[in-house]
């Protein structure tokens, strides 16, 4: 979906507040280069601020999960097209929503991962890289779900006193 219907206050209240800035601007407008600029730039702002809004409030993005992402939950989208997963990216501490590829690989991963994860074993999810013909890798959309581990090496040392 290009447009979410939900948001069309905030797009139609920041279009109008663009117009009308653009339409006193022109109205006493002496300089053509200057509106040259100030037209584009108005209506880039507009569309950046549903972008931004949309994003902001939490609907699933199209994006490559970073490897080592902790796995919270998963579900199917109505369609059965995608697959709706939430994540804690490395190195952040809120929660993401995140589309991946609904494919019966991706479907199975994110079920034992489900499963274990309910059993109190933390999952992580890593893209599958596959040969892209170029001696390189990239990551065609499926995902591996592993286990999280931390080794003894990387634990702090407390003082028992």
């Amino acid at each position: 979906m290009i447009f979410d219907f939900s948001l069309f206050p905030l797009f139609f209240s920041v279009l109008v507040l663009t117009l009308l800035v653009l339409a006193i601007g022109i109205h006493f407008a002496k300089n053509v280069y200057v509106m040259m600029l100030v037209i584009p730039v108005s209506l880039i702002c507009v569309f950046s601020t549903y972008k931004t809004v949309t994003n902001v409030l939490g609907y699933p993005i199209s994006q490559v999960i970073p490897d080592k992402s902790f796995y919270l939950a998963h579900t199917q989208d109505p369609n059965k097209d995608w697959i709706f997963v939430w994540i804690i990216e490395p190195d952040k501490q809120l929660p993401k929503n995140v589309k991946i590829p609904n494919t019966e690989k991706n479907q199975n991963q994110l079920q034992t991962a489900s499963e274990r994860s309910q059993a109190g074993i933390p999952q992580q999810l890593k893209g599958e890289q596959t040969a892209d013909g170029n001696n390189g890798t990239f990551n065609a959309g499926n995902y591996e779900a592993y286990d999280f581990i931390l080794d003894d090496g990387r634990l702090k040392q407390y003082n028992s006193n």
